[in-house]
């Protein structure tokens, strides 16, 4: 049986038959192969003049030209495969803008002043008599009324507010926090995916020596 000049064959064996070579991507010269070189130029290589490059399928599968397309005529790929093209990669590391939405756990762990390990919150107010009747900004002071006016003075501004003192019975806690931490777990350690289809290693070998094709 004879096959087309170029014609890329597979076989199950693998030893190189005759009148053919394996697809490893090899270079060959142009003056000894014009025939081969007429069908399939610089596709796969070389640099047109002297030399032109054989298709390199070790460890790739061939994949049919033009565009994907699902059943029902949809675009389903983003690749136009032409003549000679080669894409993919066998292991790929995503990057994190191509991670869905996720959590992390996080971890705080607060700071205190010296021999203090709870967190403090308490009201502070002044023991000075209160001078106005406004509590926006001020400090909760003494009520007092000069009898100038209606009503009762409870508030005090910070500058005559004198030294604070904890309101009893509000409060909790036994220390004083002055900041912390946080610690985000940290997921991954950058692995590259394995994206290989499952395959099964053949021998692809091209035509060199066949029947020309016609073309229309």
């Amino acid at each position: 049986m004879e096959y087309y000049l170029g014609e890329i064959l597979s076989f199950a064996f693998p030893r190189i038959p005759y009148g053919t070579l394996q697809c490893n991507g090899q270079t060959l010269q142009i003056q000894t192969n014009s025939a081969l070189f007429s069908l399939i130029g610089t596709y796969w290589g070389g640099d047109g003049r002297t030399t032109f490059g054989m298709p390199n399928l070790s460890g790739r599968s061939q994949v049919g030209l033009g565009t994907p397309h699902s059943n029902s005529g949809v675009v389903v790929g983003t690749l136009t495969w032409d003549i000679g093209n080669l894409y993919g990669t066998d292991a790929y590391t995503i990057s994190s803008t191509q991670l869905p939405a996720h959590t992390h756990s996080a971890v705080f762990t607060p700071t205190y002043t010296t021999d203090q390990t709870g967190t403090a919150a308490y009201v502070q107010v002044s023991s000075n008599n209160g001078k106005l009747a406004d509590p926006s900004g001020n400090y909760l002071a003494k009520t007092y009324d000069n009898g100038a006016h209606g009503n009762n003075l409870s508030y005090i501004a910070a500058a005559d507010a004198g030294t604070l003192t904890n309101l009893a019975g509000v409060g909790g806690g036994t220390g004083g926090m002055t900041g912390g931490t946080v610690v985000v777990g940290v997921a991954g350690s950058s692995a590259a995916l394995v994206v290989d289809d499952p395959g099964a290693g053949v021998n692809f070998c091209i035509v060199t020596s066949g029947i020309y094709p016609s073309f229309d």
